[in-house]
C-alpha cells in the first residue's frame, strides 16, 4: 500500500478508535449536577427501549502533509441522515461524500439505501457511473452488515458503559433540554481498538504503540448531549487533531509530517416515534443483484 492511501485510510481508522474509546468513570462538576454514574445508568436503561429513531451525522476531516519535497492538502466531507425502524427491521439512509484528493481530484459519491420488508434497495452515483438501483434479498447477515453502517447511536451508549464520563453542565439541543457530558478517552484502548481496524481491513499500517498514540494525539474531545427527561442521546460531538510521521505510517526512510483535523457530528431524534419509509421513484425496478434481472 502506498503513503497516499495510508494517508486516505488513517484518519478513518482514528475516527472510529476514537468515537469508540473507554475508560473509568468520573465524577460530575457541579454537585447540583446528578452523578455521573446515574446518568449513565439511566441513559442504557432508556436506550435499550428504543424500538425506531432518525439521525443526521456529519464528519470533515482535513488533511495537511509534507513528504520529501512535496506537499499536499486533503478533504474529506461526509454527510448521513436516516430513519431506523428496529422493530420492522426497516430503515433508510442518504450517504453522501465530497473529497479533494492529491492527483486525484474531486471525488463525489452518493449512495441511497432502503430496506423495506424482507428486501434490500441500494443506489450508488459515483466515479461517472450512470446510477442503477439493485435489489436484495435481506438475510440476517445482510440485515447486520447494513445496520451496521447507520447504527450511529449504539456506540455512544457502549462507550457511556465503561468511560470516564463527567456531567458538565445543561444545555439545550433542538428544543430539548439535556445533559452535557464530557468523555475522556483512554489510550490502551484506543490503541487496541485501532490495531483490530487495521487487521481487519488489511491496510499494511505498522503497529501503533500506546506511546505512539499519545504523542499522535494533540487534541482530543468527545462530548454527548443527553436528554434531562427520557435520557436519549441527542447529540455526539468528536473533535481531534492528530500529528504523524511517515515513519509512523510504515515509510521510515522518508521525511515530513502530516497534520489531520477531524470533526464529528451526530444529531439523534424522534426517538420511538412513527417512521414512514417508503421507496423513491424508481427502486420498484431495482435490478436483482444475484440473478442481474
Amino acid at each position: 500500500m502506498n503513503m497516499l492511501k495510508k494517508v486516505v485510510f488513517l484518519p478513518l481508522v482514528l475516527l472510529l478508535a476514537g468515537s469508540l474509546t473507554a475508560c473509568t468513570f468520573g465524577s460530575s462538576v457541579d454537585p447540583s449536577l446528578p452523578p455521573a454514574q446515574e446518568v449513565i445508568d439511566a441513559v442504557i436503561k432508556s436506550m435499550s427501549a428504543v424500538s425506531t429513531y432518525q439521525f443526521d451525522s456529519s464528519m470533515i476531516m482535513s488533511t495537511a502533509g509534507e513528504t520529501g519535497c512535496a506537499s499536499f492538502e486533503m478533504t474529506i466531507d461526509m454527510t448521513l441522515m436516516g430513519a431506523v425502524d428496529i422493530e420492522n427491521r426497516q430503515m433508510e439512509a442518504d450517504i453522501s461524500m465530497g473529497a479533494e484528493i492529491p492527483g486525484q481530484g474531486d471525488m463525489d459519491v452518493r449512495m441511497e439505501m432502503y430496506v423495506i420488508g424482507d428486501t434490500a434497495y441500494m443506489k450508488m452515483d459515483s466515479f461517472g457511473f450512470d446510477p442503477m438501483w439493485v435489489k436484495m434479498e435481506v438475510t440476517d447477515e445482510v440485515w447486520g452488515e447494513m445496520s451496521q453502517m447507520v447504527e450511529l447511536v449504539e456506540p455512544y451508549v457502549d462507550l457511556l458503559e465503561a468511560a470516564e464520563v463527567r456531567v458538565t453542565g445543561i444545555d439545550e439541543v433542538a428544543g430539548v433540554d439535556c445533559y452535557v457530558l464530557e468523555v475522556i478517552p483512554d489510550m490502551d484502548q484506543l490503541w487496541e481498538l485501532a490495531m483490530q481496524q487495521a487487521e481487519v481491513t488489511d491496510t499494511g499500517m505498522p503497529e501503533l504503540t500506546e506511546k505512539l498514540l499519545s504523542e499522535m494525539f494533540r487534541d482530543f474531545s468527545v462530548r454527548q448531549w443527553v436528554s434531562t427527561e427520557m435520557f436519549f442521546i441527542t447529540r455526539v460531538m468528536i473533535d481531534m487533531s492528530v500529528e504523524l510521521t511517515p515513519e509512523d505510517m510504515g515509510f521510515p526512510g522518508e521525511d515530513g509530517v502530516l497534520r489531520m483535523d477531524i470533526v464529528m457530528y451526530l444529531l439523534a431524534h424522534d426517538y420511538n416515534q412513527p417512521v414512514s419509509i417508503e421507496l423513491p421513484p424508481g427502486a420498484e425496478n431495482a435490478v436483482d443483484a444475484e440473478t442481474g434481472f
